[in-house]
């Protein structure tokens, strides 16, 4: 692919130190620094309700883990999840239903991140009914699954279907999901839908132009049968897709970002020693957050860009951009791998081994309630 030709190809000379997102700790966090000046955090928050678990699944918060509940929030629209899970018994993939005001219009796949915390994929499927079920071809999903800084909008409101290029074709009927499509809302852009390959195209679709974003993204996603992959939008609206299974099924749904025109107020990371921005390789903008009522929203990417040792911790973060809880999203990480991202009163990229992530890190698509 042509196009792909900004995809992070060349291992920067870092070390490898893995890093378990259980056992994080607070104790290990970098000091706080303050928000900007001017820079006050919202009152708002969301409201958060419990998941009533089922089929031998519990909740993988703990005095060493501090993961929140599995937990669902409803907020214009826009249905959060968050907290993390196991299997203590049993091996049902099934683990909790939505009620009806949080379910989505089509079944639903989602990436998340699975097992150690290191990068693993996992796979939650949310159906129209509500059903959520967490599987893996590894099996890892039932040692820990993740469901923070997880979005999809509820059923109903407007969408705008993409118009897919040749070479590409819509996915619902042959895997029961929706067309490609997506809404903008509030100034976020929202995927949806899953496509497979039907010929020689490159480019999977063109979005409009309220739905295009600042910078390149880099965004990881479901492909067929759980694998890893991953989207890269550009800013003039071309929408590629890669991975092992990307031309088989790739599903968008959980892809979002803020569109270039959102109205947002944006704020640089002070990096941590060693890491630095990625922007003048890949033009995918300085690692940056911006807050909108109870939502953080993370953009930009970053290297490790020293041989002299490894640190995955890469800011602190300042106390509006900050999570009660731990938050453990799958991100797009070193030659289309991918790594874990934590955010708590600090920010750690990980990944197995931990030189994908220290090569690059991509913080696109990254959003999560404050509150948790």
């Amino acid at each position: 692919m042509s196009r792909l030709r900004f995809v992070p190809a060349r291992p920067l000379a870092v070390a490898a130190t893995a890093v378990v997102v259980g056992g994080l700790t607070a104790g290990t966090a970098l000091a706080a620094t303050q928000a900007p000046a001017g820079h006050r955090a919202a009152a708002t928050t969301v409201t958060w309700h419990r998941l009533t678990l089922r089929n031998g699944w519990k909740s993988a918060r703990s005095a060493s883990y501090n993961a929140a509940n599995p937990s669902y929030a409803v907020s214009h629209g826009i249905v959060y999840l968050d907290g993390a899970l196991h299997q203590a018994t049993g091996s049902k993939t099934e683990f909790a239903a939505l009620p009806p005001q949080a379910r989505p219009a089509h079944t639903e796949f989602l990436t998340v991140l699975a097992g150690a915390g290191t990068g693993t994929p996992g796979t939650v499927e949310i159906t129209p009914a509500g059903i959520m079920t967490a599987s893996s071809s590894s099996g890892s999903t039932r040692s820990l699954t993740s469901l923070a800084a997880v979005d999809f909008p509820a059923a109903g409101g407007s969408w705008t279907r993409m118009a897919l290029r040749p070479g590409w074709r819509s996915g619902a009927a042959r895997f029961h999901t929706g067309r490609p499509a997506y809404t903008v809302r509030s100034g976020i852009v929202y995927l949806s839908g899953s496509s497979f390959k039907n010929g020689t195209g490159t480019a999977v679709a063109r979005l409009g132009k309220n739905a295009r974003p600042r910078s390149v993204l880099y965004i990881s996603d479901y492909n067929h049968g759980g694998s890893a992959g991953y989207v890269v939008i550009y800013p003039d609206g071309f929408v590629y897709t890669d991975g092992a299974s990307a031309d088989v099924q790739t599903a968008f749904d959980g892809v979002s970002y803020p569109a270039a025109g959102a109205k947002l107020s944006w704020h640089k990371f002070t990096l941590a020693t060693g890491w630095t921005s990625s922007q003048s390789a890949y033009q995918t903008g300085d690692p940056e957050y911006a807050v909108s009522g109870p939502i953080v929203y993370l953009a930009g990417s970053m290297n490790f860009s020293t041989s002299s040792g490894g640190s995955a911790f890469f800011a602190s973060f300042p106390k509006v951009a900050q999570s009660s809880r731990l938050v453990a999203r799958q991100v797009y990480t070193f030659g289309g791998t991918t790594g874990g991202l934590t955010v708590e009163t600090f920010g750690v990229a990980s990944s197995t081994p931990a030189s994908y992530a220290q090569s690059y890190t991509s913080l696109a698509g990254v959003a999560y309630p404050r509150n948790s």
